[in-house]
């Protein structure tokens, strides 16, 4: 793992990481339960995915909104009420989206033409001077099989898309919009009175093939300066 670091007070102690509705139920329930029975247990909290939705086919690593928070946990609000009382690590994942979401949707819908196209990771994108078997089998995987979805466009084009866990969660490329206006989301929307590095002490950042090559973490104050 490559780590890129800034200065920042992180507290060593043992760290939690988990979902919100599977411990507590919400931000609000999340928020007593650390700030009562469990106060001064944790250094911090790696909240795992709680973009809408949490309950998709890959347990929320494949969101339709990188943007909303899935209104069974609460609003950006109580994710900023938290981070005043806890460190918060979570996972910026923008290159993991739903074949639900609207991107998808319009790629689908256009194909190269979308705005979206250059966001899904095709094979000739992937390959583009070919993979012979022997590249092919070299791939790691954390599922049975190869990870590509025939995938028919609503004008009856075929494409081979990259689709690291199942056919319903797309891999992206990593496009710099992508990411930056999902950190503006991040900091307009919760953590405006907040530095990166008070409100989020680290925000882990997957890369395009991060099962399949070293995955980056980016610690908090980095990503200001994007």
């Amino acid at each position: 793992m490559v780590v890129i670091s800034v200065e920042v007070d992180v507290k060593n102690q043992v760290q939690l990481i988990t979902y919100v509705d599977r411990l507590a139920g919400n931000f609000k329930l999340l928020k007593s339960l650390l700030t009562s029975s469990l106060t001064g247990l944790f250094g911090g909290v790696h909240l795992l995915p709680f973009f809408s939705p949490i309950d998709g086919v890959d347990a929320g690593f494949d969101p339709t909104d990188h943007s909303q928070v899935d209104s069974r946990l609460g609003i950006w609000g109580d994710l900023r009420e938290l981070s005043e009382h806890v460190e918060i690590v979570a996972d910026l994942i923008v290159n993991h989206i739903s074949s639900a979401s609207p991107q998808f949707q319009d790629f689908w819908r256009d194909g190269a033409s979308s705005p979206f196209a250059g966001m899904f990771l095709t094979y000739d994108h992937v390959f583009p001077t070919g993979a012979s078997e022997t590249d092919l089998l070299g791939l790691y995987r954390p599922r049975p099989g190869l990870p590509f979805t025939n995938v028919t466009l609503e004008s009856g084009v075929k494409r081979l898309l990259w689709t690291t866990f199942n056919p319903q969660h797309n891999q992206e490329g990593l496009i710099a919009s992508s990411l930056v206006s999902t950190i503006d989301c991040w900091q307009e929307t919760a953590f405006r009175p907040f530095h990166w590095n008070r409100a989020y002490d680290f925000a882990r950042l997957c890369l395009p093939g991060c099962h399949l090559w070293p995955s980056v973490r980016v610690l908090g104050g980095l990503a200001s300066s994007l």
